[in-house]
């Protein structure tokens, strides 16, 4: 399992779509519980520009 999930922005661009930022959250794996889900956010979150620079 891991340890963060990797997410795309996107915003309206004529048409379609235009990739905003991706965003990674660092996070524990999501564990099923007998009432539902329970995860824990790591709090240290990155925003990286489109092409991946920064």
């Amino acid at each position: 399992m891991a340890w963060f999930s990797i997410n795309a922005f996107c915003v309206p661009d004529g048409d379609g779509r235009r990739l905003r930022n991706w965003y990674a959250n660092f996070e524990r794996p999501t564990v099923r519980t007998p009432i539902g889900f329970d995860t824990y956010n790591r709090t240290v979150d990155l925003l990286i520009a489109p092409d991946l620079t920064g």
